[in-house]
């Protein structure tokens, strides 16, 4: 079976397979994401999070006749601790149950139509847009209930728009959770309109508009390969307020490095995700201190490296806000593959304020 490939705005689902029959694929993973603060490390009280997923999806080819060609797809997410809560783990990583209790919910239902270069895809999907998208640092992740048209029509250039009616993200913040009790939908009203171009080799431009309940965001962006080097400029706005960020990035010997810089305009913040409020896609965005490089009036570098070695894969990053509450975030991560088991492990240091915050996460993943 083909799939189309849908771009910054495709499905996450798409992906890859691990059993097929006929024109039907299911694949799925398992995760296992625990947390606890150095200062209790081992103690299961409130401080020390966890929990265990599986999601499991399914995508079929419906029909393929008259130069059109018809899909469906569908997944489910199973959020539980196991058992764990106040003997290992105190409290959830998720925002979708409260530890007493296990949550399912369908994370995707969908039918989409290819006809050329066109694809229309209608019902619950995940979305990858610069201000409404699904977030994957958690162990559950957001979906939305919307209808989609991507066209590539233009040399180099796709078209996508997009009204999204609901959505069951949940502004809860890092550590949080970013999915709703249950996984529960909510209406929601938002219009995107968006243009992906790459006509100019080592060019990627952006242009993308936010309507109705978004309140009037656009979004630009540019991503450039220029002598060897990485570099990016975004620009985004609201009714209120505006951000800034540019971003140079560039690798030695298979060591990669980058270093950026956001700015927020004063009278309110911008930049984040517009149904979560949680994570941005701005350049400087912390590894876990979510919500602050988007603060009004927020001024914000980082610097990034990734270092491969035969041990592991090593990263390390820095994140410094200056804003009325000024948030440091210095963060170290390590992760391998252990035959089918991908596993990471995190180490931050930092504070929000006068707030410390140190801890260490482990994650454990594996797909089929």
């Amino acid at each position: 079976m083909k799939i189309t490939n849908l771009s910054l705005i495709a499905t996450l689902l798409l992906g890859s397979s691990a059993m097929a029959l006929d024109n039907t694929k299911v694949t799925g993973d398992a995760n296992l994401y625990y947390q606890t603060n150095v200062a209790s490390f081992g103690d299961h009280a409130a401080t020390t999070i966890g929990d265990a997923s599986l999601n499991l999806n399914v995508t079929t080819e419906l029909a393929s006749t008259g130069g059109v060609t018809l899909t469906a797809g569908a997944g489910m997410t199973y959020i539980s601790t196991l058992g764990l809560e106040n003997e290992v783990v105190g409290a959830v990583w998720a925002g979708s149950h409260d530890g007493l209790g296990d949550a399912t919910w369908i994370t995707e239902a969908y039918v989409a139509a290819t006809a050329g270069n066109t694809t229309i895809k209608i019902g619950r999907q995940k979305l990858d847009t610069p201000l409404a998208y699904t977030e994957t640092w958690n162990i559950e992740q957001n979906s939305f209930n919307a209808s989609v048209l991507i066209n590539t029509d233009l040399p180099g250039t796709t078209i996508v728009a997009a009204h999204v009616a609901g959505s069951n993200a949940s502004a809860g913040g890092f550590g949080t959770g970013n999915v709703a009790t249950n996984g529960d939908f909510t209406t929601t009203n938002i219009t995107v309109l968006g243009a992906i171009n790459t006509s100019v080799e080592g060019l990627t431009a952006q242009a993308w508009y936010y309507g109705a309940a978004a309140g009037g965001l656009t979004w630009l962006q540019a991503d450039a390969e220029i002598a060897g080097l990485t570099v990016g400029v975004q620009h985004t706005t609201s009714d209120a307020s505006s951000a800034t960020a540019v971003k140079v990035g560039g690798s030695i010997a298979g060591i990669a490095g980058s270093v950026a810089y956001s700015t927020v305009g004063d009278d309110a913040a911008c930049g984040s995700n517009a149904v979560t409020a949680n994570q941005s896609k701005l350049y400087t965005e912390a590894a876990w201190l979510f919500g602050n490089v988007t603060g009004a009036g927020a001024s914000t570098v980082k610097v990034s490296a990734s270092v491969p070695t035969s041990y592991a894969n090593l990263g390390f990053s820095a994140t410094q806000v200056t804003a009325a509450t000024d948030v440091n975030e210095y963060v170290a991560t390590a992760s391998k593959s252990f035959g089918i088991v991908d596993a990471t492990l995190l180490y931050l240091n930092g504070n929000i304020g006068a707030t410390d915050v140190e801890v260490v996460q482990a994650y454990l993943s594996t797909s089929f």
